[in-house]
């Protein structure tokens, strides 16, 4: 199965507006090698390396034919699609004057630079441009926030871009930066800096969940209307019970055969008003202090 997928993608054919244009510089016949290279220009898929080659070759071609600017315009997509594109030395001087000047006023000598590319949280994608070889090694120093010193991690370059793995505790943050390093270990280029580094967040710490609901106690000043209820009911029991009590003491001493006849008769029907008033006011506070006590049980639930 795999020598067939080798065959299928090797008998796959290259892109022909660039062999075209190939056999057509062969032939010193620049100006219909310019139109098949723009054209090979906008075929899908390429790879990089072959992107490449299509705009060094119309450089040249723009070159030979005298239009110094469309040859510049080519090399300067060229050196932004691969900074550190090595022209070929043995091409003719005009061609390397043109494209060394362009690669010059581009990059400066020196000049080195980390991009930040899009990629998923506790992956850091980065790309250098290092148009000069200047860079001898990458590295990520990284830290826990107030955990002492940063710990330097080598950093493997793929080509021009290099993945960085994260990793950080739940309720921690990570301090971390990259530096692009010289021969001489000077810094020449960095992502982040010890003062203002580049961060990575943990997950928050979630406290697990009590099984008993919690319950929450109400202030002084919510829970008085209840008290004060629940105290006027205990008050109008307190009345009841004392005015009940009254009026079974006057009906006693209705009953009470031992008085003189004379007291009793004199004081019988009184006597007898009063215990049935005191009956009345005191089954009133009885039914009063049901209502209070009700009214208070409903303000401490609420």
């Amino acid at each position: 199965m795999v020598p067939l997928v080798l065959t299928l993608l090797l008998a796959q054919p290259a892109n022909p507006y660039l062999e075209e244009a190939r056999a057509l510089m062969k032939r010193l016949a620049f100006a219909e090698a310019i139109a098949q290279l723009k054209v090979a220009k906008q075929v899908p898929g390429q790879s990089a390396a072959a992107q490449a080659e299509v705009l060094w070759l119309l450089g040249r071609c723009d070159v030979a034919e005298g239009k110094r600017e469309d040859a510049q315009a080519a090399f300067l997509e060229l050196l932004e699609l691969a900074p550190a594109y090595e022209a070929d030395r043995s091409q003719s001087p005009k061609i390397l004057e043109v494209f060394d000047e362009v690669k010059r006023k581009r990059y400066p000598k020196g000049y080195v630079k980390l991009e930040l590319l899009p990629g998923p949280p506790d992956r850091l994608v980065v790309r250098l441009v290092d148009p000069w070889l200047s860079v001898a090694a990458l590295v990520s120093r990284q830290r826990i926030h107030g955990e002492g010193d940063y710990r330097e991690v080598p950093v493997a370059l793929e080509g021009t871009q290099a993945v960085i793995s994260l990793s950080v505790g739940s309720g921690q943050t990570l301090e971390h930066l990259v530096e692009a390093r010289g021969d001489d270990h000077a810094v020449l280029a960095t992502l982040g800096q010890e003062e203002t580094p580049l961060l990575l967040v943990g997950p928050a710490v979630v406290a697990a969940a009590s099984p008993y609901p919690e319950v929450e106690e109400a202030s002084r000043l919510e829970r008085a209307p209840a008290w004060l209820l629940v105290g006027a009911g205990v008050v109008a029991l307190a009345v009841g019970a004392g005015l009940e009590a009254r009026s079974v003491q006057r009906v006693a001493a209705l009953n009470d055969r031992t008085q003189p006849p004379g007291d009793f008769a004199d004081t019988a029907r009184a006597e007898h008003a009063a215990a049935s008033r005191e009956a009345g006011a005191a089954l009133g506070c009885f039914i009063g202090a049901g209502v209070l006590g009700a009214a208070g049980g409903l303000a401490f639930a609420w």
